[in-house]
């Protein structure tokens, strides 16, 4: 009872010494809670990408099968199964227009939603509908779609919703937070029956039992463990692939850990923001802390009368504490205030990138529970060490107002600290920026100015001759815009970081070897179009079969023949054998980061998804116009060449700017910093300014005495510093996250540089212009 006592006093008279000093309780608390506040957002962000488990029911009995599965292997493990209690299947569906919005589904059997996660409203399909025949009419939406969509509104079971021009009738809400298995970011899920809705008369050649590929996912039987799973399904698999000469390789079953995201690099950004910024709210902590000594001097006399009244040091100690505790805890509440909000509103700003991550950021129990612990550990950071320093003191020689205190070393050495944490962020935010430039600004390979990308979406329910059909006009109506020569159709663009890659076998001098190489089919102009020669044999003419040549570029060239060229080679896949009739030079054209063996083969009508124009008068507007008028239900995305470009470099862009965001908010705080500690030194040495000004001492060289202690940690820092910076660098190149950019870029480090001068002048520049304007006659009356 007596400690809940001396609790509630302390924490009273903690609110009289905010109430009595707004303005430095105030700058303690912005401080704190615009660091913390952005470092919970990016834990919420680093939360939802990384750590929070799959939003399945009893996740623990939950097990992915991590391994190529056919629809037919699903079929037959599902009737003859022990050891899990439900098995599910999930073939990607991709992505349909709906209003005006595109929304990504999955097609899903009946029992999906039982062996998951429960619906939060409604039900979930009919077993008819897992088969081809069933009537594949209905839909279960997503929790999120059902709240931005349709304002959550209760009644929506039975309203419909149109898929290109197809219409599902909505029987299931899905749980909050559960995005679909093997893949995030699903907004509803259809029938597997739905497949045949959706693709028409394409059903009978899509439809392969033994081809489908499915996610299958199963909930432990009671008592059952992932590797009796595992044991159980490798033996009943070995039947069934035998029977249909299918290669037989052991199952693996993985927990159920957000493996969709792992190792990509929305999951690495999101990583190198809550790393930056955990350093950043160490410096605000450091900042604090500098704060909270300069207010332990100027309450120094106060700790010296409680001390010889008796109080016992532990006793101050912990008053202080409690008093950094609740600024750390008001703190705290602006930064959960700050990392509700700011998420949100930073993938408003850029909804190309909320599309990239589809990922609710919510403050949930967990980001609460490191919020409340962050704020423990920052009172502890901040609060403890000034709290013994400021209680180290002369009870005599403050009440005879001498001073009691020091110059303290846990000032500058706090200070050093922050100047080496601000240029290590600043360094590796500045190269991460330099690095996505230099990505983006390097030689491609190829000319991208002048031209019009377009890439093409077909509504899904046209079959694939409504589609050739659809493809064959589209390039006959924009040959005529655009004139002979200025065309090329392909089936994908020149878009980094989206090739198709596919495992190919090399019949050359030697044996077989197996090559993974990235796939692209082009017409006879595309080379010419983006200006990339061919240095041996020739380009594609209008005589060459689809099925029976290759171009494949120098990386290829270099990577898999035994010879000095590869023309007249063959190169064996699996639709077909194909002859190398040249080699194109080297492009970005599969990755802004490495050039990747290619093999271009002949695009045909059937194959046909995006078109490029060599537009020298501005034309887009006439080649919408076009397009629009060729089929309502075609969706085009037109973008400039360099757009194009951009588009793929967005996400890295984004991801650097916002370290560099973070550098820049440490510097700010470590600004601060120097400012407090400058001020302080000046404050605390009045006295001694003033007798030096007695006996004649220059300004220049008190400011040189009074700051020079502060100045050396700076120094110090700054070496310090500097190393880690290069350092971290090459650990950074080693990562591959500079795209070859030099780890010693010099830009980098003369604005990093700049940047540090700029601060440590304004810093400094108040507190030096004080020092240099005290009186003698006011200093020796100081205090």
């Amino acid at each position: 009872m007596r400690l809940l006592n001396e609790l509630r006093q302390d924490v009273g008279y903690a609110f009289r010494q905010i109430r009595r000093k707004p303005a430095f309780a105030l700058v303690i608390i912005v401080t704190l809670g615009s660091a913390m506040g952005v470092n919970t957002s990016f834990f919420s962000m680093f939360n939802a990408s990384a750590l929070k488990p799959w939003a399945v029911k009893d996740p623990d009995r939950v097990v992915v099968i991590d391994a190529r599965v056919t629809l037919a292997e699903w079929r037959y493990w599902a009737e003859r199964t022990k050891a899990l209690a439900g098995i599910t299947a999930t073939m990607g569906g991709g992505s349909a227009r709906s209003d005006g919005r595109r929304l990504f589904f999955d097609y899903v059997d009946a029992r999906h939603f039982e062996v998951l996660a429960p619906l939060a409203r409604g039900r979930a399909f009919d077993h008819a509908d897992d088969r081809p025949g069933g009537a594949g009419t209905e839909a279960v939406i997503a929790h999120r779609l059902w709240e931005s969509r349709f304002s959550a509104d209760p009644a929506v079971l039975g309203k419909p919703i149109v898929l290109d021009g197809v219409v599902f009738t909505i029987v299931g809400v899905a749980g909050a937070g559960f995005d679909g298995a093997g893949r995030g970011g699903r907004d509803l899920w259809l029938p597997l029956a739905a497949f045949t809705r959706l693709q028409a008369s394409d059903a009978s050649r899509d439809w392969q039992e033994l081809s489908r590929a499915v996610t299958v996912a199963g909930r432990l039987a009671p008592g059952r463990r992932a590797a009796e799973v595992a044991a159980e399904l490798s033996t009943l698999s070995r039947p069934f692939r035998s029977q249909h000469a299918l290669a037989i390789t052991p199952i693996p079953v993985t927990d159920t850990r957000p493996f969709s995201r792992q190792d990509s690099i929305e999951h690495l950004i999101t990583v190198l923001w809550f790393t930056a910024m955990t350093f950043a709210t160490l410096i605000a902590c450091a900042n604090v802390a500098n704060l909270l000594l300069a207010r332990g001097y100027a309450r120094r006399g106060e700790i010296a009368v409680r001390l010889s009244l008796g109080a016992g040091r532990a006793r101050v100690v912990r008053q202080l504490l409690t008093e950094a505790f609740v600024l750390a805890l008001l703190g705290s509440l602006l930064g959960l205030a700050i990392a509700s909000v700011l998420p949100d509103a930073v993938f408003r700003a850029v909804p190309e990138i909320a599309v990239r991550l589809r990922t609710n950021f919510r403050v949930d129990r967990a980001v609460f529970t490191y919020a409340l612990g962050l704020c423990t550990l920052a009172c502890v950071a901040f609060g403890l060490a000034p709290a013994l320093h400021c209680t180290r003191i002369s009870v005599s020689h403050v009440l005879k107002d001498a001073h009691g205190l020091s110059v303290p070393s846990l000032k500058t050495s706090l200070l050093g600290y922050q100047v080496i944490v601000s240029v290590m962020l600043l360094a590796a935010s500045g190269l991460l920026v330099r690095s996505v430039q230099h990505m983006s600004q390097r030689d491609l390979g190829y000319k991208v100015d002048g031209l019009v990308f377009v890439g093409l979406e077909f509504p899904s329910t046209y079959t694939r001759e409504q589609r050739t059909t659809l493809a064959g006009r589209i390039v006959s109506e924009l040959q005529g815009v655009a004139g002979p020569g200025n065309l090329a159709a392909a089936s994908t663009g020149p878009r980094p970081g989206r090739p198709v890659g596919v495992e190919v076998y090399l019949d050359l001098l030697g044996p077989r070897v197996s090559a993974k190489a990235w796939a692209l089919q082009v017409s006879p102009e595309y080379f010419d179009l983006l200006r990339v020669p061919m240095v041996a044999g020739r380009p594609f003419s209008a005589s060459d079969a689809p099925g029976d040549v290759a171009i494949v570029n120098e990386a290829f060239a270099r990577a898999f023949s035994p010879r000095d060229t590869v023309v007249g080679q063959t190169i064996a896949q699996a639709r077909g054998r194909y002859t190398i009739v040249g080699v194109a030079r080297d492009a970005y054209l599969g990755s802004l980061d490495v050039v990747e063996p290619m093999i271009f083969r002949p695009v045909t009508p059937e194959s046909t998804r995006f078109v490029m124009i060599r537009d020298e008068g501005g034309r887009a507007s006439l080649i919408r116009a076009r397009l629009a008028s060729l089929d309502p239900g075609l969706h085009a995305d037109l973008l400039s060449g360099p757009s194009w470009i951009g588009r793929a470099t967005a996400f890295s862009l984004f991801g650097a700017r916002m370290i560099g965001g973070v550098g820049v908010l440490a510097l700010a705080l470590a600004t601060l910093g120097l400012f407090s500690v400058f001020a302080y030194s000046v404050q605390q040495r009045t006295r001694e300014i003033g007798v030096r000004r007695a006996l004649g001492a220059r300004p220049a060289h008190i400011v040189k005495a009074v700051l020079g202690p502060a100045t050396k940690a700076i120094a110090r820092g700054l070496v310090i510093g500097g190393a880690g910076a290069v350092a971290l660098a090459f650990l950074m190149r080693r990562w591959d996250w500079l795209n070859g950019l030099s780890p010693l870029d010099p830009l980098t480090y003369a604005g990093v540089l700049l940047l540090l001068v700029a601060a440590g002048l304004a810093a400094s520049y108040l507190p030096a212009r004080r020092a240099m304007k005290v009186e003698p006659t006011v200093a020796l009356r100081y205090e």
